[in-house]
């Protein structure tokens, strides 16, 4: 393979080095669906799984905040959701992603672990199809 050569020529270096950055976009973007996938499967799992030892949730929220450890989770939680927001925001404006509230409300109704590479995924295809 040469190493010097035109560039956009095969074989040429910043050739071999846009393949890889391609397959390297490619394979985040699929990490980020798989991701997006797992993260609202997994919270609810556990959840459904409390609801069905212990019907109701009316205990829950007393729950998320009744030890040291699982308050400072569900603060760490909040403070990531607060500052997941204006990402959002900021970057659908520069990257022309539409819909943007739809990852703020699925932040709200299914979590974070669903909407954070979600929206990671919808900006890598963004960010491939050359919008950045």
């Amino acid at each position: 393979m040469a190493v010097g050569g035109k560039p956009g020529c095969p074989g040429s270096r910043s050739s071999v080095v846009t393949q890889q950055k391609l397959h390297g976009e490619i394979l985040m973007k699929t990490f980020y669906l798989v991701a997006a996938i797992i993260g609202a499967i997994v919270p609810y799992a556990t959840y459904f799984g409390y609801l069905v030892q212990v019907p109701g949730s009316s205990s829950a929220l007393s729950l998320a905040w009744g030890n040291p450890i699982a308050a400072a989770t569900l603060a760490d939680f909040s403070i990531s959701c607060l500052v997941f927001w204006p990402f959002v925001f900021i970057e659908s404006r520069r990257l022309a992603i539409r819909y943007w509230w739809f990852f703020v409300a699925a932040n709200i109704v299914i979590g974070l672990s669903f909407a954070l590479p979600a929206f990671l995924y919808m900006r890598e295809r963004r960010v491939i199809s050359g919008v950045a």
